[in-house]
């Protein structure tokens, strides 16, 4: 569902790429907040292809590139049971391989 959502808002800003969008002040405090300022322009030359996307999303997970909390408890398998409530928290952590040298 998550990968839907991303998608359906990456196509959005692709159809809408000539507009520009400067963030105001707010949305640059939230924006900050997560580490990443951008003014929601699509640099991309195609549309977001759902399936292939939730394909990848999958892929990645079992790969072990990104990690799923749940409230503070890390969801290891594609089958486990969660329950959500209005108070959750699912925060997706995207692991970034380093290179360089061991001295």
């Amino acid at each position: 569902m998550t990968v839907g959502i991303c998608t359906a808002e990456y196509n959005k800003r692709f159809d809408e790429k000539d507009n520009l969008k400067v963030p105001d002040k707010d949305c640059m405090d939230d924006s900050a907040m997560v580490g990443k300022i951008a003014f929601g322009v699509n640099y991309g030359e195609k549309k977001a292809d759902t399936v292939q996307a939730e394909e990848n999303a999958l892929q990645s997970f079992e790969d072990g590139l990104y990690r799923i909390f749940l409230d503070n408890d890390e969801l290891c398998g594609l089958d486990t049971n969660i329950i959500l409530t209005e108070q959750s928290v699912i925060t997706f952590v995207r692991l970034t391989m380093l290179s360089g040298r061991l001295w």
